[in-house]
């Protein structure tokens, strides 16, 4: 049976409507085995209504007013459900929030909190955009934590023992509107959190409120931090090294808080107590001295800086993509994809290649690029770093951006020598034994300014694995023009030119022709196929050092004259459509674009379980994944396919609409603009 979770909205003086949109979000969960317990906390409003409007639907207690601890914890006391789920009053949540919550508890019986992003509304309800916070994540996170609260109240699903354990939240006057971080603290020092990473919570922005209390939230802050490390210090070097910027940070977001409303006088405080903590830091201290100034000295200050931001708003920004090679490959694509659809009056972009001119050089300077070529010598090439610092220079780059392993260690420390701001993108991580190269990006991550991953996979690794930090690290799916794609326009002429009848079943694969792609285990897979489709073809799109080899192999297997290898082409769109079945037989990968390729074309996708596959396909597409290297678990999921019309249907019809909806080139290129101006990314 399914488990009770019991709903506790603590509320003050809410107005009718938005308390009503809470309760009706609660109650209309597609989870339907939970309770609502509702606690009105001395409001001067009559909430009494409520009795008569949602009857024995809800649970009803008013209490004399305390502050939201003490309501939230005699919502605690009455609930009787294993799990317990906070909604403020004037927030609301999405239909499937308990479900999903429910599900992730039950799979990870380590954890004793779930939470989530959110979606931001305004006070009419209207959808204000997403906020995914850098530094959330799941696992042991008390210390990430204490650096700054990333556990939105809304959207949190606590088991019900880790109140048993550790009691109720504290009801200290002087934590009111932090006394919810005070407990979500305390559950990381003793279990695991959740992050789920879609909006299940809408969140209200209003004025009111008393988060609004500056003085009170930040000293009450400041006290939750004082009382965590009094717990964890002993034990933890971190605790001690961070809480000097712990304590710089807080008291400078005060002091520029006041500032920002021309209370001078109140941020002077604040800002000199940041100094204190950090006294090398420039910035607080221009701003305590700022503060002496008085109104006109400030505002002179403030226009100068506002004709600087629009003289330069009247050029684009110059950015260098420091790519490996320019050879077909996902990390390449990604970028020319950038090329065609970032801004000319925001960005004028140029792409340097370590190893030369490549394939796709052509196609960048159709596009108006700047191409630049060096050459990297085997080995560590001292000599590289310092011409990518000039090629900064004389080019005068304001922002780099490098991706994967090699291009961000001699372009990230070129970028440190010239100034230049430094972006990079991660596409696949790296192997366990490159060991020095791992030592270089946790050096590296310090002089980036945001790092971005292609999948939650390859993030949750550059955390877990190799020690990045997560509050640089955000996630960019990788995008497609999914217009292109989707035309929907058979590709008849296509199958007759690879099949001779047009009716015989066509499996295809598109990618480099390379040992980390290994189509090797594709033929062998191949060859089996065939014993159960005689007729069948497989197209073998690309090029690259395997091809001489696997030629050989499809000869050596007896499957030569079924195999079509047509070298790099440009038509990938009609060749897609002519596919029955896409393969993919990678060993190793990130978010492979082919593949969301494929499902905008509508074509039912067959892969080994790599990279970040398992978060692109959607059921039923991802119990087509095989282990790689597993020749016979492959032939077998395309003999599937190619024997179930409606399997086939199905899975194609769910994965168009996903790749529709998720992974267009227009949502991932917002997504890298907000991420070079340091905005929220949804």
């Amino acid at each position: 049976m399914n488990p009770l979770v019991s709903v506790v909205i603590p509320a003050y003086n809410p107005t009718s409507s938005t308390l009503k949109e809470a309760i009706d979000s609660a109650l209309g969960q597609t989870y339907r085995q939970l309770e609502v317990v509702i606690v009105d906390d001395g409001s001067t409003v009559d909430t009494r209504w409520l009795l008569g409007a949602y009857g024995g639907r809800i649970r009803y207690v008013r209490k004399a007013n305390g502050g939201p601890a003490s309501a939230r914890n005699i919502g605690v006391g009455l609930a009787r459900g294993e799990y317990i789920a906070f909604l403020d009053a004037d927030d609301r949540w999405e239909p499937d929030k308990i479900a999903r919550q429910v599900d992730a508890l039950q799979r990870h019986p380590a954890a004793g909190l779930v939470y989530s992003s959110v979606s931001r509304i305004d006070a009419h309800g209207r959808l204000q955009g997403v906020r995914r916070h850098p530094m959330a994540r799941s696992g042991w996170v008390a210390e990430q934590l204490l650096l700054k609260n990333f556990v939105p109240t809304s959207t949190v699903m606590v088991r019900a023992c880790c109140f048993t354990t550790l009691g109720r939240f504290d009801e200290s006057r002087e934590l009111i509107s932090v006394e919810d971080y005070d407990m979500w603290l305390r559950i990381a020092e003793r279990w695991e959190l959740l992050y789920l990473d879609r909006p299940l919570v809408r969140y209200r922005l209003h004025a009111g409120g008393i988060s609004r209390n500056t003085t009170r939230s930040y000293l009450g802050e400041k006290l939750v931090v004082e009382k965590a490390v009094a717990r964890l210090g002993a034990a933890s070097a971190f605790v001690k090294r961070v809480y000097r910027r712990r304590m710089a940070a807080l008291f400078f977001a005060w002091g520029q808080e006041c500032f920002s409303t021309n209370r001078f006088r109140e941020a002077r405080a604040p800002f000199a107590a940041s100094v204190g903590y950090q006294p090398w830091n420039l910035k607080a201290r221009g701003y305590w001295v700022a503060t002496f100034l008085g109104h006109w000295a400030v505002r002179l200050v403030r226009r100068l800086k506002a004709v600087r931001r629009r003289s330069q708003g009247g050029r684009p920004r110059r950015m260098l993509h420091v790519l490996f090679s320019l050879n077909t490959g996902g990390a390449e694509h990604v970028v020319l994809n950038l090329a065609r659809r970032l801004d000319p009056r925001r960005y004028e972009v140029h792409v340097c290649s370590l190893t030369g001119e490549g394939e796709l050089s052509t196609e960048f300077r159709a596009l108006g690029v700047r191409v630049h070529t060096v050459t990297k010598r085997p080995g560590v090439d001292v000599r590289l770093f310092l011409e990518l610092a000039r090629l900064i220079r004389r080019q005068r780059i304001e922002l780099v951006h490098t991706h994967n392993a090699t291009p961000w260690l001699y372009a990230g420390v070129a970028a440190a020598i010239s100034g230049a701001a430094l972006y990079h993108t991660e596409h696949s991580n790296l192997f366990a034994h490159q060991r020095r190269l791992r030592w270089a990006e946790r050096w590296l991550a310090g002089v980036t300014r945001r790092i971005i991953a292609d999948s939650e996979k390859v993030k949750r690794h550059l955390i877990d694995q190799q020690g990045l930090p997560a509050r640089k690290i955000v996630t960019i799916l990788n995008g497609i023009d999914t217009a292109a794609f989707t035309t929907g326009v058979p590709g008849l002429a296509t199958r007759f030119a690879l099949s001779c009848n047009g009716a015989s079943p066509i499996i295809g694969t598109v990618g480099r022709l390379a040992a980390v792609k290994d189509q090797a285990t594709l033929l062998e897979a191949f060859q089996r196929v065939v014993a159960s489709y005689p007729n069948a073809v497989l197209v073998i799109v690309g090029d690259g050092p395997m091809r001489a080899e696997l030629e050989t192999q499809a000869r050596e297997l007896g499957i030569a004259s079924r195999v079509r290898f047509l070298g790099r082409r440009t038509d990938i769109p009609a060749l897609l459509s002519a596919f029955d079945v896409f393969v993919l037989s990678s060993v190793s990968e990130g978010l492979p674009l082919t593949v969301l390729e494929a499902m905008a074309a509508g074509v039912p996708v067959v892969s080994t379980d790599v990279g970040a596959l398992r978060e692109v396909l959607p059921e039923p597409a991802s119990a087509l994944l095989v282990p790689p290297r597993s020749p016979g678990q492959l032939a077998e999921s395309i003999v599937k396919v190619l024997s179930d019309q409606r399997l086939r249907s199905d899975v194609a019809r769910v994965a168009q609409r996903r790749v529709v909806a998720k992974f267009d080139l227009s949502r991932m290129v917002e997504r890298y603009e907000a991420a070079y101006h340091h905005e929220p990314i949804s």
